[in-house]
């Protein structure tokens, strides 16, 4: 049994979706729906992951052996280990939660969100990243950009369709913990940007300010101190002994992290909240003075307006990843993502303003308001929408995505299949069946044409014969009127009935291949393919342009061969009242000029061997080829390139016939 799971390892939080890809497509979740909390702990007692990791107490750290919580980065050697053992974690934390899903699951298909941004479109980082969750157990898996993924499920649950008209253009925002990340749509062309302003970064500033900052520098209470000095100082001095990978700080962040989001979402809501549920406290030390956790407004306006990043963090700032200070720089959390802005309006002049364009916020970040809010200032004309199922965005698109990616793989296996398929020849030798089958098509059209052009050829030369029989010619002009029939039958009946004969014979082809491959396809269990379609017309167009050419080498070959025989043998008399000598002459040479013009075609069929067979022709401007080349289509229009080339037109097709019913061309660059 085939099975589809999408999971979108963010770096704030963890989101997991099933589908069954034969049936209902419907994403269901393997996880706390809204997802839990990325990273995990490992104790003597066991394991603490997803929302286990908030349950954790300050006084349980005694136990920790490892605590890990910010693993999303660019994928590298140095900490390969750790991402393994975090997805192995998970895979076993989700088949022990959800037996009945992974049950009699003999194909199970794992599709994998990625950031955007370009360091993460080099194929070794993507080649990186899926053989760590491979090592981790995964199987058959699929790295997706995660913008991409999230435009998917926005087209599939139709939520932006309803602003769709021609000529929209579509923008996708997808502020990660890790990355802010876009995926673009003009006029049938899909392309993803990404950047690395994260919005875990909030986190760590909060913990900042907490332990280094002065509060009333920053004006965060106007009345009163939240924490005695002396029990921020001891924090402090507890990070400064175990480090910024230390099991306090990697627990304070968690915190931060827990306040950050509760802060946000009531934002997003538009609700209040209480002060004392953005306020957690830490029993740290043994004087009993608890080290409280806290956010508000003040704290917010200071860490997204007012200081930079690089200022806030300190000496930490150098501990991020060299793609996150770069993308940084020294400025303000809100700054930096003007900046990106900016950033987008060089690589997509097209946005302008806004006019025509559909903007969608998703990604955890998008609770945040002052995302929205700077997106329609800077793009005033555009119509920007966050969605409540944001986090869930990235997972569900991927799930959605993943039964018609899967269709796909099944039919390049058809395909491989079909056009490796050997048969066995009238001589008993085993060839390839498409072969075997374009030279049948083939040669039944060599064989048509060498019949047209000898039959016409004798035609020919009886035509310019009978001109000058009945004196309408000097026998000196009988190899012009036979270039004149030939160059008249060439223009008006031999062009296009051969491109006819062409014609006929490709079809005839495209339909036998179709047939033979709907068998093969059926062994897959895909019956919605058609290999070769038939208003292709690649080859047609090709050989309209080169007959003109083959057909002038041929006839001027035999033309040139009736110019230089001696035709002063022929009796160039005036007719007589009583007697005609050029029709004794011709009475009694008849049976040898037979002999003569049968002798020659042989030599015409020789000459179409070589035009058809040997000599090249310009198809384009930088490429040649034989007519039985172009017939093949072999080099940069072979046939099997070609139906190739169908093929993915063909599945895609399908694909938007049952999954995109509006907004048909956003999936072509997915």
């Amino acid at each position: 049994m085939k099975r589809v799971y999408a999971a979108d390892f963010g770096a704030g939080n963890t989101c997991i979706y099933w589908l069954n890809p034969n049936g209902v497509h419907e994403a269901n979740a393997l996880n706390t729906p809204g997802g839990e909390p990325s990273g995990y702990a490992i104790s003597k007692k066991g394991l603490y992951l997803g929302l286990g990791l908030y349950g954790l107490t300050f006084h349980q750290l005694e136990e920790i052996d490892s605590f890990h919580i910010n693993i999303k980065a660019r994928p590298d050697e140095s900490h390969r280990a750790e991402l393994v053992q975090y997805f192995k974690n998970w895979l076993r934390k989700m088949k022990l939660e959800h037996p009945e899903e992974f049950k009699d699951v003999d194909e199970p298909y794992w599709f994998i969100g990625c950031p955007t941004g370009d360091e993460w479109k080099e194929k070794k980082a993507r080649e990186l990243f899926k053989s760590i969750f491979e090592e981790a157990g995964f199987e058959n898996v699929f790295i997706v950009p995660e913008s991409n993924a999230a435009l998917a499920y926005y087209q599939k649950t139709n939520r932006i369709l309803d602003e769709y008209k021609q000529g929209t253009k579509f923008l996708l925002f997808d502020q990660g913990a890790y990355s802010l990340d876009v995926t673009y749509y003009d006029n049938g062309n899909v392309t993803s940007y990404g950047g690395y302003l994260g919005a875990g970064l909030i986190e760590r500033m909060m913990a900042h300010i907490i332990l280094y900052f002065d509060e009333e520098k920053i004006r965060l209470r106007k009345k009163m101190s939240i924490n005695y000095p002396g029990t921020v100082q001891l924090a402090r001095e507890l990070v400064e002994k175990e480090g910024y990978d230390g099991k306090f700080y990697t627990y304070l962040l968690l915190q931060c992290r827990r306040l950050k989001e509760r802060y946000f979402t009531a934002q997003a809501k538009n609700t209040l909240i209480k002060n004392a549920d953005l306020m957690e406290t830490l029993d740290y030390n043994d004087e009993d003075v608890p080290l409280t956790i806290f956010t508000n407004s003040v704290m917010m306006e200071n860490i997204l307006e007012k200081y930079s990043i690089k200022e806030i963090l300190g000496l930490e700032f150098d501990r991020l990843a060299p793609e996150v200070q770069k993308s940084i720089g020294d400025n303000t959390w809100m700054q930096a993502f003007h900046n990106f802005l900016y950033q987008l309006d060089e690589k997509y002049p097209s946005i302008g303003d806004g006019k025509n364009t559909v903007i969608m916020v998703t990604g955890g970040g998008s609770l945040m308001n002052c995302i929205p809010e700077a997106i329609r200032a800077h793009y005033p004309a555009a119509s920007v929408y966050c969605d409540q199922d944001a986090i869930s965005a990235i997972g569900k698109g991927m799930a959605y995505w993943g039964p018609d990616k899967i269709s796909a793989l099944e039919f390049e296996k058809a395909f491989e299949a079909f056009t490796d398929r050997e048969v066995i020849d009238e001589d008993g030798d085993s060839v390839n069946y498409i072969n075997q089958s374009l030279a049948k098509a083939y040669f039944e059209c060599v064989k048509n044409f060498v019949q047209d052009i000898t039959g016409e050829e004798f035609k020919a030369v009886k035509y310019g014969l009978d001109q000058w029989r009945e004196y309408k010619c000097s026998n000196t002009s009988i190899s012009d009127k036979i270039e004149w029939h030939l160059r008249n039958w060439s223009k008006n009946t031999g062009i296009p009935s051969f491109i006819s004969d062409i014609a006929k014979q490709i079809e005839s082809l495209k339909s036998e291949i179709n047939r033979e491959f709907k068998k093969t396809a059926s062994d897959f269990g895909l019956n919605e393919f058609e290999l070769l379609k038939k208003e292709d017309e690649v080859f047609l167009s090709d050989c309209r342009r080169l007959l003109p050419e083959m057909f002038e080498a041929i006839v001027s070959e035999i033309v040139s061969y009736y110019k230089q025989l001696n035709w002063s043998v022929f009796p160039n008399d005036n007719k007589g009242l009583f007697s005609n000598k050029r029709l004794d002459f011709y009475n009694a040479i008849v049976d040898e000029l037979n002999k003569w013009i049968g002798k020659s075609t042989d030599e015409t069929v020789e000459l179409c061997k070589k035009v058809f067979f040997e000599l090249e022709f310009d198809v384009t401007d930088d490429y040649s080829c034989t007519f039985m080349q172009l017939f093949q289509l072999e080099g940069h229009i072979d046939l099997l390139n070609l139906m190739k080339v169908q093929v993915k037109k063909s599945w895609v097709n399908w694909f938007l016939r049952n999954i995109w019913k509006r907004t048909k061309e956003c999936f072509i660059g997915l």
